[in-house]
């Protein structure tokens, strides 16, 4: 069998206008990105090539794209989904098991109509906190507790998952696998290919910054902005394991608000 080559591109809150004017909004508006914007991305994608994850273990060959969403967020059956099923799209949305039916998240009954209607369904842990920063029980149970939450829910079969901050230890591999998960996806950018068990996917955030032409480069695998973007990712990671993800989180902070103040 030959193996698949697999862009995914990665989205968290999707609206019609997410430029919050409270300085204190700034850090989590850089994930989001403006319904507008989120349209213009999708026109890049054709529906032959999009699939969702479950779709590759089934055996589906060839250049792939998956459209995943991080999070379990209101948005993804208000904005997200109605644009998905006009364009004919899957999508593999992420979410946290303890959040669902929360103000400004998505219910039991909407993640059900997602699911009939082909989307995937997938883990985004239970608490919607970083594993690294647990006691290995702790993120071992979390790993599989919000996958059997998660299939009561829908009733469906959970086989991917996703780690907070996509921050993991490589054992955390292994014991996604061990709860029965097929798929763990990561926040590793580049491209991905089939093989291994559980498949470990590489994911490519789309931001507030961005715009429709860095997907359509995203989407046709540039290898200068892969490359870029891969540097960029494991400077970050060696800060943030040199500073811990707490300080580095604050310093973010800190950083976003003296950007607003000057």
């Amino acid at each position: 069998m030959n193996a698949s080559r697999i862009l995914v591109l990665t989205f968290h809150a999707v609206g019609r206008d997410l430029r919050p004017s409270a300085p204190r909004n700034r850090a989590s508006a850089r994930y989001a990105v403006a319904q507008s914007l989120f349209a213009q991305v999708l026109e890049h994608v054709s529906a032959d090539g999009a699939v969702t994850a479950r779709d590759i273990l089934a055996g589906v060959q060839g250049r792939c794209v998956v459209l995943t969403f991080d999070d379990g967020l209101r948005s993804d059956y208000d904005a997200v989904f109605p644009l998905l099923q006009e364009k004919r799209l899957p999508g593999v949305f992420f979410v946290s098991a303890a959040n669902v039916g929360a103000p400004g998240y998505t219910d039991a009954r909407q993640l059900c109509a997602m699911a009939a209607a082909g989307m995937e369904i997938a883990s985004h842990g239970c608490r919607h906190e970083y594993l690294i920063a647990m006691p290995r029980r702790d993120a071992v149970r979390e790993i599989a507790e919000s996958k059997d939450r998660l299939e009561q829910l829908v009733e469906q079969e959970v086989v991917s998952f996703a780690p907070v901050g996509g921050h993991f230890r490589r054992w955390m591999v292994a014991a996604a696998a061990e709860a029965g998960y097929r798929v763990f996806a990561t926040m590793v950018p580049g491209v991905s290919t089939t093989g291994g068990s559980p498949l470990v996917l590489r994911r490519n955030h789309v931001l507030s910054s961005h715009d429709a032409r860095y997907a359509a480069r995203l989407l046709r695998g540039e290898k200068t902005l892969l490359s870029h973007n891969r540097l960029r990712y494991e400077a970050l990671r060696a800060a943030k394991g040199l500073l811990g993800m707490r300080n580095y989180d604050r310093g973010k902070q800190l950083l976003t608000r003296w950007k607003v103040v000057s």
